[in-house]
């Protein structure tokens, strides 16, 4: 998902991903949005909106969830360490590895983080690192495949039909008035983006 995202940004195209996975806010920029609100399922979350929600920039989503942790991926995190922790962490030190270089000399100055949660990262820092690989988007490039021909659409509006469909049996109301505005729409004109076929 994340190659054939990356792959479509390259041609200027904007793409959505709809997951809940936290994951895949590191994938979010100016053409990649995250589509991962259960009650309004056409938010798109850009780079922006990860900071306001989380703090972070999307690229440190990865150092975040190594350091909060993630249960649905079975990444423990630093004990003691939350989501404002980790946050304020990663707004003055930038990355993992720099929190760390600074907690180990005993150097690392930021609110809330006292002697006991200084130890925590100086005992749980290694495995954080580990769990960090874990939590980096890979791109696929053995065997990679043509996100223009994978997600062509033969038959747009038997598409559209099918899409509405599920929303109508999902009680996606929004995506399916979504669609229903969309037809007969082809892209934006006259911007740097485009919606591809």
């Amino acid at each position: 998902m994340y190659t054939y995202a990356k792959d479509a940004e390259k041609d200027k195209c904007e793409v959505s991903i709809m997951s809940n996975d936290k994951d895949l806010a590191q994938a979010a920029s100016k053409l990649i949005y995250i589509h991962n609100n259960a009650k309004d399922p056409t938010f798109r979350m850009s780079p922006e909106d990860v900071k306001a929600r989380w703090g972070v920039k999307p690229v440190q989503m990865i150092d975040f969830l190594a350091l909060v942790g993630d249960a649905a991926d079975g990444i423990p995190g630093v004990p003691g360490i939350g989501k404002v922790k980790a946050a304020n962490l990663l707004v003055k030190y930038e990355n993992l590895e720099k929190i760390l270089d600074h907690a180990r000399v005993g150097s690392l100055n930021v609110h809330g983080i006292g002697p006991k949660l200084l130890l925590m990262l100086r005992e749980h820092g290694d495995r954080a690192m580990e769990m960090r690989k874990l939590v980096k988007l890979q791109r696929m490039e053995k065997g990679k495949k043509n996100w223009q021909k994978d997600f062509s659409v033969r038959d747009e509006e038997v598409w559209k039909e099918r899409a509405k469909d599920f929303c109508r049996k999902e009680n996606l109301h929004h995506l399916q008035r979504e669609l229903e505005e969309s037809e007969g729409k082809t892209g934006r004109s006259g911007g740097s983006s485009r919606h591809c076929k």
